[in-house]
């Protein structure tokens, strides 16, 4: 074999060098061009450097400078938990969870175990076939929407990400490469039904669900995961995302605090609340990395007629309530049972404004037939002709179902009163309800009027049956079992009761907190 002289041999590994540091200045130069000069020499340059036109056109553009008002932006850096260093009881640490919820949020009790829940199964949310989404929905704004999903729930999960505006590429980018815990909020502002965003979220709550791009100059079709927990808030969403998307989510209906539901110490702030939620958050984490594999091995056992879609959203939920033990699985139960009907249309505080009027500002027991009659009589009001395609005047009114509906996300349930324009008991609203709603949501100005209209007004105490005390609202609310589509399947219906808060019974006492909406401190 002839040897390769060493002087030729030291004289190729010179020339290579120099072949890098060459093309190199050569791009530097290309990134100098405009893009219409460039784009007229790439294709030549490329075949002189023995390069696809596709790779000299990514180094061009790396190289070229940067304009100074552009933004870069910063990497995404996900917050994951240190575990808890000792062993946790799965009771007491969602107990610790639903507490910071119900000590700073004004939210029905149920609605806080279901969000306790939800929390719980972000941990371990890839050993479900199902991660159901959080909705957490308002009639309108300042109902501590943001406050529950990113301060309180956010300080509970691994991974969170908050986000106010949120595309499908980096949602399912993201989600391929980190699975972080998206919080999206002010959802309802950018949204829309046929979004590719709603696809993601929808296809993303099952471990098999991706979307489909074609990457790279040769457009291979790749598949990236968007299987990732999700949690979303904005006013009225459940009217704003389409069904397909309520369906796959656990909701939460907030409302609006009066000033006298929280007390000074437990309106949240981040100093000096944070750490205890954080550190919760770390127990939580420790009990479901300790209780992961029997979690994930329980099946459940759900209530009858819950199945399909529903019952895919609460089985996690029912799996950590089971596994926890002692009152949480009957509470997961009462919390299902508790979800909100979102079916009905709302025509909001224009129906609140115009009761007041009709009753002049005092709030007091209603019959339904009175309360639509004085509707009916208001000028320039919607109530005479909401059904106006009807031909007999009274079909033309609204009516006592319709009336229902549009009241009931205001938490004013129709129930049986003693009202003074009648001797007999009838259907209608209570003046608590009434007074409550108004509080919440009319001009500030006619609170003072209402409050001393309703002085006399007293919150009935008692022991729940979860064992919690507090102070409720007394509202009677129907059992049901919500559809798919949003809607309640009626189960236990429980529209009796006093006809005032004085005239209680124990019994209806007792019932009338359980099924409560609302809670303030004692």
């Amino acid at each position: 074999m002839t040897s390769v002289p060493e002087d030729l041999i030291c004289e190729a590994v010179d020339n290579a060098e120099q072949v890098q540091p060459d093309l190199q200045a050569e791009v530097a130069d290309l990134a100098k061009l405009s893009p219409l000069e460039y784009d007229q020499v790439r294709e030549q340059k490329a075949k002189g450097f023995g390069v696809r036109v596709g790779t000299l056109d990514k180094e061009v553009a790396n190289a070229r400078p940067t304009k100074e008002n552009e933004a870069k932006g910063r990497a995404i850096e996900l917050h994951d938990f240190e575990l808890w260093e000792q062993p946790v009881r799965g009771d007491e640490v969602l107990d610790e969870v639903r507490e910071h919820i119900l000590r700073h949020m004004v939210i029905d009790e149920h609605q806080a175990d279901a969000v306790t829940l939800w929390a719980a199964h972000v941990h371990l949310f890839d050993r479900f076939a199902h991660s159901p989404r959080l909705m957490i929905t308002a009639p309108d704004a300042e109902c501590g929407k943001s406050l529950l999903m990113v301060h309180i729930v956010g300080d509970l999960i691994p991974k969170p990400l908050v986000t106010e505006l949120m595309k499908a590429a980096p949602f399912f980018r993201l989600a391929e490469e980190a699975k972080p815990s998206y919080l999206i909020d002010e959802m309802d502002v950018f949204i829309e039904q046929d979004s590719d965003l709603l696809a993601a979220v929808n296809n993303g709550w099952e471990p098999h669900g991706g979307v489909l791009r074609c990457i790279g100059d040769d457009n291979e079709v790749r598949k990236f995961s968007t299987h990732t927990p999700v949690a979303m808030a904005g006013i009225e969403l459940h009217k704003k995302l389409p069904a397909t998307t309520v369906s796959r989510s656990v909701v939460v209906h907030l409302e609006r605090a009066a000033d006298d539901e929280l007390d000074e110490d437990d309106i949240y702030e981040t100093r000096k609340h944070r750490v205890g939620i954080l550190e919760t958050g770390r127990r939580l984490a420790r009990w479901c990395a300790d209780a992961k594999q029997e979690i994930a091995g329980r099946d459940p056992t759900l209530p009858p007629k819950v199945r399909n879609r529903l019952a895919d959203k609460w089985r996690p939920l029912f799996a950590i309530a089971e596994v926890a033990g002692r009152h949480w699985p009957d509470r997961a139960r009462a919390a299902l049972f508790a979800q909100p009907d979102l079916s009905e249309p709302s025509k909001g505080l224009q129906l609140l404004i115009d009761i007041r009027d009709v009753l002049d500002g005092k709030a007091r027991n209603i019959a339904t037939e009175d309360l639509i009659g004085m509707l009916a009589n208001l000028d320039e009001a919607p109530w005479a002709n909401y059904n106006f395609r009807q031909r007999d005047p009274e079909g033309r009114r609204i009516q006592p179902r319709q009336l229902s509906g549009l009241l009931k996300r205001y938490g004013i349930e129709r129930g049986t009163v003693r009202a003074i324009e009648r001797p007999n008991s009838a259907k209608g609203y209570r003046e608590r309800d009434l007074a409550q709603a108004w509080k919440r949501y009319l001009p500030e100005e006619s609170l003072e009027k209402e409050s001393q209209s309703h002085s006399s007004i007293t919150s009935t105490t008692c022991v729940g049956h979860m064992g919690d005390t507090a102070k409720k609202s007394g509202t009677h609310e129907s059992a049901c079992i919500p559809s798919d589509n949003g809607a309640c399947d009626p189960v236990t219906p429980s529209e009796g009761g006093a006809q005032s808060e004085g005239d209680m019974t124990a019994a209806e006492a007792n019932t009338a907190a359980h099924s409560s909406g609302w809670r303030t401190r004692l």
